[in-house]
């Protein structure tokens, strides 16, 4: 049995995880040797560009700092971050060029950022936040494609946006905006607000508990057509999820292990374990847990998970699954959607990870990182830092490259971005954003 103070203790190393800035990293980076470069494994990877951003490109412990889209339109994807100083960077995907640099006015860093294209019109648009030069609240921000604000909320009694998302909430057609805000160990608390996403007017903003929330989730009919009303799901520091309804009222919640760390949650329409197409709730609560939409707990994990991501790596034989990732035990593996069976191996020394076609069979593959949480770096050095590609086709991993990395890698995202069929992988560290390309040797 676990006393109050260590309790205390692990939620407050699990909270500094979420919302320290990652000098640790460079700190540490700064005594390593290696340099990013060679490759080992059966394919290859070469870096096509590296774009340098003004300061250190924001992060969190789920890794999800990247977002990507077609700013520029020549129909490849870009990159768009948050730096640490209040500055939204967009990239581009084609030869690494900045696109734009923008301050998000009155507001200083860390600033969460990403792409959704809220009025449908093609041309998607960049939704960031960060703490405002207010004391006590962080401002909301909508960018067009070139970087120009186009609406703006301030939303008191927070200090940190840690993750957006988007559905059709006040019955108009312009996506609103549910943001996940919270607060460092100053002032601890948690909420979720929605956001007008033509007009930048806050509707409403509800509480969810003592602790920060780490990430959201949203959907409406129009992004799953069985859903008949919009709904909306957030996961806390302290692992609870809440799931809310259009006006901003818990419809009922859950709960993860005694001491875990909350993580991602995602929305998704997928077989359950009968077989049948259902639409439920995927959480990382310490393990991954999934829920249908009235709350039943369908099934958890009996390993670690906080990160989740909901992929096919097998082409459907036994439906998708979730890749399930833990920064702070730098464990990654694969999980069966329908009932939370392991379908693969732990992948060691893997604290972030992502899912694409690397290898152009048609089949995801995973992609990890040897990030470690923030307060592990402050007490052991990595002995090597890289990104690695992992093909799971067959269910035994097989290990397809390696590429050794300077820094820490920070961000992973995948994208086919020279239009081969095969992914290329974004990767950040530091203040660098790399684009590498994987060929087959």
């Amino acid at each position: 049995m676990k006393t109050e103070k260590t309790k205390a203790m692990a939620l407050a190393i699990c909270t500094v995880a979420i919302f320290i800035s990652s000098i640790a990293i460079i700190a540490a980076a700064a005594t390593e040797a290696a340099r990013d470069g060679p490759v080992t494994g059966t394919h290859g990877a070469v870096e096509l560009w590296k774009f340098t951003a003004p300061s250190e490109i924001t992060f969190d412990s789920w890794e999800d700092g990247l977002a990507l889209g077609d700013l520029n339109g020549d129909g490849v994807p870009d990159a768009v971050f948050g730096t640490m100083d209040g500055y939204v960077t967009a990239v581009s995907g084609v030869d690494g060029a900045e696109l734009f640099n923008s301050l998000i006015p009155d507001t200083r860093g860390p600033v969460h950022a990403d792409i959704a294209d809220l009025d449908a019109d093609g041309i998607p648009e960049v939704v960031a936040g960060g703490e405002s030069t207010l004391p006590g609240a962080v401002k909301l921000v909508t960018l067009n494609n070139a970087g120009i604000q186009q609406s703006v909320a301030t939303i008191p009694g927070y200090t940190q946006v840690t993750d957006l998302a988007y559905a059709h909430v006040n019955g108009d057609n312009t996506l609103d905006i549910a943001a996940a805000v919270g607060n460092d160990l100053r002032a601890p608390g948690g909420a979720i607000a929605l956001v007008d996403g033509a007009t930048g007017d806050t509707q409403w903003i509800t509480y969810v508990g003592k602790s920060p929330t780490v990430a959201i989730d949203a959907a409406c009919e129009c992004q799953i057509g069985e859903l008949a009303d919009p709904v909306i799901a957030a996961t806390t520091a302290d692992a609870k999820l809440f799931v809310l309804d259009k006006s901003g009222d818990v419809q009922w919640t859950g709960e993860g292990e005694e001491d875990a760390v909350g993580g991602d949650v995602h929305i998704e329409l997928f077989d359950d374990k009968t077989g049948n197409e259902d639409i439920g709730i995927i959480a990382g609560l310490g393990v991954p847990q999934f829920y249908d939409l009235e709350g039943n707990l369908q099934w958890a994990g009996d390993d670690f998970g906080m990160k989740v991501t909901v992929v096919d790596t097998h082409a459907g034989s036994d439906g998708p699954e979730v890749i399930a990732t833990c920064p702070f035990t730098e464990k990654t593996r694969a999980i069966r959607c329908n009932d939370g069976t392991p379908v693969t191996p732990v992948i060691e020394e893997a604290g972030i990870a992502a899912a694409g076609d690397i290898t152009g069979d048609g089949m995801y593959d995973i992609v990890t990182g040897t990030f470690r949480a923030p307060e592990k770096l402050r007490t052991a050095e990595l002995d090597e830092r890289l990104i690695a590609g992992w093909d799971f086709s067959t269910g035994t991993p097989e290990k397809l490259f390696e590429y050794p990395m300077k820094l820490s890698p920070t961000g992973l995202a995948l994208a086919d971005v020279d239009g081969d069929g095969v992914d290329n992988i974004f990767v950040a560290r530091g203040n660098k954003l790399s684009l590498l390309d994987v060929q087959k040797k």
